[in-house]
């Protein structure tokens, strides 16, 4: 973890010398695993600094970059456990890894770089949702791998869809299939995917 840490202190000491340094606060530097909700709630609060393009572009940078530790481990999740209208796709992650893997929720944490709160959370919502174990019958048709879930510039359904069109190159409607999802949906997805990543890039 010595690595992850080397780089969250080299983003706090770039954040600390912009032009947002009078607003940071020390609670901002508590986690390492900061939410979309913060990150989110910190931009709101410095519109004027992030209206400028390149400072949001720079700040997304930075936190992309904080949640790439060198050291998190990479598991290849096989598409199979997404094909149901129960679950969203970090329930499903996480049921998966607890029931069909045998993880615990801080082992998960640090390999989705989410917090354990997000993670024991998204676990009891997927068992409200379905009680049943995620049944694995045959070899899966595409593995994901937990690596490309670790960054906050896309959502987990992002992705996912993104991986699968650009990386695999699966065709819409193979998405849509394998996912259980209309395929206009996941058009849209990959397409807003598409464009924040061209924004950060």
């Amino acid at each position: 973890m010595a690595a992850g840490m080397d780089r969250w202190n080299q983003v706090k000491i770039q954040l600390a010398s912009s032009p947002l340094a009078p607003t940071l606060t020390n609670q901002t530097f508590v986690n390492p695993n900061l939410t979309n909700d913060l990150t989110n709630a910190y931009i709101s609060s410095n519109k004027t600094f992030f209206a400028n393009s390149s400072n949001l572009k720079n700040f997304m940078q930075f936190i992309q970059h904080l949640h790439e530790p060198a050291d998190v481990e990479v598991i290849q999740i096989p598409i199979e456990i997404f094909h149901n209208s129960f679950l969203s796709g970090l329930e499903a992650i996480v049921k998966y890894f607890v029931e069909n893997r045998a993880m615990s929720f801080n082992h998960i944490s640090h390999i989705l770089c989410r917090s354990y709160k997000t993670v024991w959370g998204a676990y009891h919502d997927s068992k409200s949702k379905m009680p049943q174990l995620i049944n694995l019958h045959s070899e899966s048709r595409a593995l994901i791998p937990s690596s490309i879930l670790v960054g906050r510039d896309l959502g987990i359904f992002e992705s996912i869809v993104f991986y699968l069109k650009n990386e695999l190159k699966f065709r819409y409607c193979n998405i849509a299939r394998m996912l259980c999802r209309d395929q206009r949906t996941v058009w849209v997805s990959v397409s807003r995917a598409n464009i924040k990543r061209r924004s950060y890039a």
